[in-house]
């Protein structure tokens, strides 16, 4: 049964010093200052207290609640100010989530799956499935690579694991889940696809490209709007699966950024 699980919550863990209430100008930027909460969605009471445990040192965060199940979730997503769900998948597929993170990007929350690496194929499908924000690998989540990855999405990024990009590829080469009908993309707007998978900025892509940022952005909103995708994330995820993209993998120490 899905359960609000109340603890410390309200007290971020900050090097030592004195409190947040003493001393609000311990955080250390007004990027850290805009993310006051985070929630924790797992299936289980081990997952959802790691991850918590996880979220609660890093200083950006002023509060982290946890909620086991996603049943739940929805709900509770409505009623308190959230600013980042970190969601663990769990090891079997579960409808609910899809509809929690579409809510959840409906109301202007960034979301943050982490995904169980035991089954390859099943990672890539649900990675594709979820209209995640950014996404992380069991095994390469370390207390840096979250922190990372928050900051990023806090920054309005993207974040897609090169490992899991590899695997994207791999099945977009053996043709599976292609998509019957693929997007009439312009040259100009392939040419952008691909340097958001190279996980350019906009205005790394404006330089590359020798247009304006406007340009690029007006790029960027068509590729999304044709591949029927929220974020550049999982246009680049579909573009990936679809075999839109004929490009080499990136170095396993390159994270994909939009």
């Amino acid at each position: 049964m899905a359960a609000w699980l109340p603890s410390t919550l309200a007290q971020p863990v900050l090097p030592a010093g004195p409190a947040l209430s003493e001393s609000p100008v311990r955080m250390r930027s007004p990027m850290a200052m805009a993310v006051l909460t985070a929630m924790v969605v797992a299936p289980n009471e081990v997952f959802a207290q790691g991850l918590g445990t996880m979220l609660r040192a890093l200083p950006m965060l002023a509060e982290v609640a946890l909620c086991v199940g996603s049943a739940a979730a929805g709900r509770l997503i409505e009623s308190r100010a959230i600013s980042v769900l970190v969601c663990h998948t769990g090891a079997e597929p579960d409808p609910a989530l899809a509809q929690l993170f579409a809510r959840a990007s409906a109301l202007g929350v960034r979301t943050l799956a982490v995904l169980p690496d035991t089954d390859p194929e099943q990672a890539v499908t649900t990675a594709v499935e979820l209209e995640a924000d950014g996404y992380l690998l069991e095994c390469d989540l370390t207390s840096a690579a979250l922190d990372d990855t928050v900051r990023r999405l806090v920054r309005g990024e993207a974040s897609l694991p090169p490992s899991l990009m590899h695997r994207m590829i791999a099945r977009a080469r053996t043709g599976k889940h292609a998509a019957e009908l693929r997007p009439s993309l312009t040259p100009r707007e392939r040419e952008t696809l691909a340097l958001l998978a190279e996980g350019l900025t906009n205005k790394q892509i404006a330089r590359r490209l020798a247009i304006t940022q406007h340009g690029v952005k007006r790029h960027v909103a068509n590729v999304l709007a044709k591949l029927n995708c929220p974020n550049r994330t999982l246009a680049v995820a579909h573009a990936l699966r679809d075999g839109l993209l004929d490009r080499r993998p990136p170095d396993d120490d390159q994270e994909l950024r939009a």
